[in-house]
């Protein structure tokens, strides 16, 4: 993506017009120098799903505890329990993924969904 692209879908998802989830979001990652380009990106993935806002302000928010988990720790107390459900989901979701990322995808792909579906509270974090 280019930087005047970037920019433009920043604009887009972190302006005035942002909903009071994704604006939250936004004004954390600001704090931290703003949102980096893969976040956007992610959210422009998301966009043609008809995600709802909690679902790309959860993106959001799970890049920035990834990257700044010190963050996300401070910011999740002042955040729904739906926010905290859907972060929370995609980093189990996550830890599923890497225990699986070696094995071969023949081998693994049933259970691996079954340990998803079992692990994930909100389904919204598997799509």
């Amino acid at each position: 993506m280019r930087i005047e692209a970037i920019i433009s879908s920043e604009s887009r998802w972190c302006g005035a017009t942002a909903p009071a989830p994704l604006a939250a979001a936004c004004a954390a990652w600001q704090r931290h120098g703003g949102v980096p380009a893969q976040a956007i990106e992610m959210l422009e993935i998301l966009a043609p799903l008809d995600a709802d806002p909690e679902t790309l302000a959860a993106a959001l928010w799970y890049d920035l505890a990834r990257r700044a988990p010190a963050a996300w720790q401070a910011a999740a107390a002042h955040q729904s329990e739906v926010m905290r459900r859907l972060v929370d989901g995609q980093q189990a979701a996550e830890k599923v993924f890497s225990l699986h990322a070696d094995a071969p995808a023949h081998e693994h792909t049933e259970g691996l969904r079954r340990l998803l579906l079992a692990m994930v509270r909100d389904l919204r974090v598997v799509f």
